[in-house]
């Protein structure tokens, strides 16, 4: 008999990100009831029920796992507005027919301020944000997994309420331990072991380096052998070119800025699969290698620049299971209002993360209007309610960066202006999905709603193919 789906298990093991999970990924949310090609931006409500004052976010039958809950609530009665509403707003789940302890008793629900305050373990870093450090967003991110059924019910105050309720719909007959609260001490020590290897990834045990100075059009490499590369690192301006090889195919290529997931107007950051120093970016998606990988840098500028870069290996032959590591990356902007395709992929794989930096010289902070929409296997699976809803913000990150070990904004420039008044935005961000990695069996596309034809997008994306594909 098969092992039951243990999502604290999955998270523990170093090798999560490479891993095509079972079943197929899912959101349920607060969006406009429109098709993908709408562009309704009145993204609040829209709950799909009522029962008895508790309103339903979340109604799915089983097997499956919740990854994530996103919430950020408005009061614009007063001036200005108050988005303090969510800390009062009550939430509720049942699993499997049976409701769970959030801390005030089974069944009595819990305030979300309660639960993302850090005092009610297990809801402790990392997996819950509070309200002050995300930017007026609310974040449970606590795996709860069901074995027949998912119920999420929110009692609101009278007021705005955008919400976003991840979870992954598993096989029919896959085995799953329902959640229980509070947790037994054997299952703590999962979460706490889980909890451990999202602030603590591996680096590798062995490490290949150069370190030098590259002239105008000069060029250097860092080899490895078979293994698991555990870190990419790149010590240099971020104009260089870079591009890794992996078994003699072409992996990553383009500026190291971008596909280290460390834009021009990145700020230092340190999270699970990817950080910046402020000079080094360090990318950390576990790369199989059965036979050599190579990173060549080149300098495309004018004058001679210092470089430091290392790949950081667990020698050894990778298991069979993992993917195929790749990195695609697309820029450009859009003159009409359209949905535009930054990935496609075709074959058997998932999407494992997503860096992007947007700049404005227009309209601001508009291009952030624009819902993230995933089509997967002939359907759209993920249809958002605005970018950075996506990467685990709100209102615009008018509250300054946000850092999570899985999604954030690293950092933005304003040109001087002020947060909200600027015309001028450039914005970095990111977000590494794991046990919400969307996977696919012939097709995937990632795209976004072009809310401003002003905004100038660069996207890049981390992903595997299944072996042979």
């Amino acid at each position: 008999m098969s092992e039951a789906f243990d999502p604290f298990a999955l998270l523990a093991d170093p090798n999560l990100a490479a891993r095509r999970l079972p079943g197929d990924l899912r959101l349920s949310s607060s969006r406009f009831p429109e098709s993908p090609e709408g562009y309704g931006n009145a993204d609040w409500g829209h709950y799909h029920g009522e029962n008895e004052g508790r309103f339903v976010l979340l109604d799915a039958t089983g097997p499956g796992v919740i990854t994530r809950l996103w919430f950020t609530m408005t009061d614009y009665d007063v001036e200005p507005p108050d988005r303090s509403g969510s800390d009062a707003a009550r939430l509720f789940v049942t699993l499997d027919g049976v409701p769970l302890d959030l801390g005030d008793g089974p069944g009595a629900g819990a305030t979300l301020g309660d639960l993302t305050s850090g005092r009610r373990p297990p809801f402790e870093a990392p997996w819950v944000v509070r309200r002050a450090d995300g930017g007026n967003a609310v974040i449970i991110a606590l795996p709860m997994t069901f074995e027949r059924s998912a119920r999420v019910e929110l009692v609101p105050p009278e007021i705005q309420v955008y919400y976003q309720v991840d979870w992954r719909a598993l096989p029919a007959g896959t085995r799953v331990a329902p959640s229980a609260l509070p947790p037994d001490a054997a299952t703590q020590a999962r979460i706490d072991r889980a909890a451990d290897a999202l602030r603590d990834p591996p680096t590798g045990t062995e490490r290949a380096t150069f370190e030098g100075e590259l002239l105008p059009g000069g060029e250097a490499e860092v080899e490895v052998g078979a293994g698991i590369v555990r870190s990419l690192s790149v010590d240099g301006p971020g104009q260089l070119e870079a591009t890794l090889r992996v078994d003699g195919e072409v992996a990553a290529t383009g500026r190291v800025d971008r596909w280290l997931f460390a834009g021009q107007s990145a700020a230092p950051y340190d999270s699970t699969l990817s950080a910046f120093d402020g000079t080094t970016r360090t990318l950390r998606y576990p790369i199989p290698v059965e036979g050599a990988a190579t990173l060549r840098l080149r300098n495309p500028g004018e004058e001679p620049v210092a470089v430091a870069a290392s790949l950081g290996v667990d020698p050894g032959a990778p298991p069979a299971a993992l993917g195929r590591f790749g990195m695609s990356c697309d820029a450009g902007s859009s003159e009409e209002l359209t949905n535009r395709t930054f990935l496609e992929l075709v074959g058997r794989g998932h999407l494992a993360g997503h860096h992007l930096e947007v700049r404005d010289t227009q309209y601001g902070w508009w291009f952030m209007e624009g819902d993230h929409e995933v089509f997967v296997d002939g359907a759209w699976t993920l249809l958002g309610t605005g970018i950075e809803d996506y990467f685990g913000g709100a209102y615009y990150f008018q509250d300054g960066v946000m850092q999570h070990p899985l999604y954030g904004i690293t950092g933005f420039d304003l040109n001087g202006g002020p947060h909200i008044g600027s015309s001028f935005i450039e914005a970095s961000m990111y977000r590494h999905h794991l046990l919400d990695a969307p996977s696919f069996q012939r097709e995937l596309a990632f795209e976004y709603e072009i809310t401003d034809p002003f905004a100038t997008y660069d996207a890049c994306f981390a992903w595997y193919a299944d072996r042979g594909e």
